[in-house]
């Protein structure tokens, strides 16, 4: 009798641990479980987090963990399979790090608090900050001091440079009014930065012999100057030629920049101004970008087409552009666009 008992016995303290052991392992679960789904501390600070139309629940909340807002995306996902009942609408959201996660999901079944901004390709920051003053309450002043003070920047802006002009990707975006204009900008910023800044682009730039700023400064010449996607590529294959010629560049886009003169014909004197901006009177690229280019634009300026042209005038009624390679064919083709009446 006794040689059957002691295996029972060795049995029963087996089951025994297992059972104690499993019930540590979900007794520290739980306990870890809920020390995520309620941290106890809240940041003082908010952090935006953008849900782009048609965006689900896995990008949202991987997000929520590059921005810190929750410790544990596992953790995250366990608590929305049980309180996920509800439809996730585009916008952008405010949250704190630290926010429980009854507290996020809350701000989640609601419609965002916001309104929308339209950036359309060639908009400038000026237009940009008037586009975010229909918000009440908030300056378009005060936001362009901001966007050009360089207390904001984009991974891509070099030293030195101070304005972010150029560097907000034509979008259209849904805002909160519970942001500050230093969010909005930081948001817009790296959208900027996501969209463009890639290895990609990064390479691509360094074939032509120019950094990735220096590749959206061009992108931005060539969204003023050419209407139609045709003739973006040639606009912009003209600035890397006059570029290696050490030619002006001689854009009038540049010189209505400098001088704010977005609608007359430009003047003499508004032609011999002098500034960093005017491509008449210096060499080389402006310092900065002198709009937003849409993805064409910086498509042409990293992919030209192969060609010799040098100049280009606007010869026909829709905006549609003759290219040359020599200074002659330019002023034939100027006299083609008086001619038709298109220019004086």
């Amino acid at each position: 009798m006794h040689k059957h008992r002691a295996p029972s016995l060795t049995r029963r303290a087996i089951l025994l641990a297992i059972s104690s052991s499993i019930v540590v392992v979900v007794a520290i679960g739980a306990v870890w479980f809920w020390s995520q789904v309620e941290p106890g501390t809240v940041a003082s600070h908010s952090k935006l987090v953008y849900v782009e139309p048609g965006g689900d629940l896995t990008t949202l909340t991987k997000e929520l963990s590059n921005e810190h807002i929750i410790s544990s995306s596992l953790a995250f996902h366990i608590y929305l399979d049980f309180h996920s009942s509800f439809t996730l609408l585009p916008g952008i959201y405010s949250f704190r790090p630290g926010e429980g996660f009854a507290k996020i999901v809350g701000l989640l079944s609601k419609p965002p608090v916001r309104y929308r901004l339209t950036v359309t390709p060639g908009m400038r920051l000026e237009t940009i900050a008037e586009g975010l003053s229909r918000d009440p309450g908030r300056s378009s002043k005060n936001f362009l001091t901001l966007a050009t003070s360089g207390e904001v920047r984009s991974f891509i802006e070099p030293v030195g440079v101070r304005t972010t002009e150029g560097l907000i990707w034509p979008d259209t975006y849904y805002l909160t009014p519970r942001a500050n204009d230093r969010e909005i900008l930081k948001f817009l910023l790296r959208s900027f930065d996501r969209m463009v800044m890639t290895d990609q682009i990064v390479k691509r730039a360094a074939e032509l012999h120019e950094s990735a700023y220096q590749a959206v400064i061009v992108a931005s010449i060539v969204q003023a100057e050419a209407k139609f996607p045709v003739d973006q590529g040639k606009v912009a294959r003209v600035v890397y030629n006059r570029l290696q010629k050490a030619m002006p560049l001689q854009m009038d886009s540049t010189v209505r920049y400098a001088t704010g003169n977005y609608s007359s014909p430009l003047t003499y004197a508004q032609l011999h101004f002098r500034s960093p901006y005017n491509t008449y009177v210096t060499t080389g690229l402006p310092p900065t970008p002198i709009d937003s280019p849409g993805p064409t634009a910086i498509q042409a300026a990293l992919h030209p087409p192969k060609g010799n042209w040098l100049y280009f005038v606007v010869t026909k009624s829709n905006g549609a552009e003759s290219f040359s390679n020599t200074y002659p064919k330019q002023l034939a083709n100027e006299h083609k666009a008086r001619k038709s009446g298109v220019a004086r």
